[in-house]
């Protein structure tokens, strides 16, 4: 980060944070322009495990 940022759920981020995040854009073109018509930003969470089916099945 290039500079200190507050989110809107009020986590903090200081300069020199690394975060990971996934961005999905969709763009659209008209007359030759194009924008941006929708923006996704999901967060990675490295710490995560992954989604196993199986252990999902045998919790239940």
């Amino acid at each position: 980060m290039e500079h200190d940022y507050s989110f809107p759920e009020g986590q903090k981020a200081y300069k020199g944070d690394l975060h990971q995040h996934m961005l999905n854009v969709v763009l659209t073109k008209k007359n030759d322009q194009w924008k941006i018509a929708t923006l996704q930003v999901t967060t990675i969470d490295p710490n995560a495990t992954a989604f196993d089916p199986a252990k999902r099945q045998a919790g239940k």
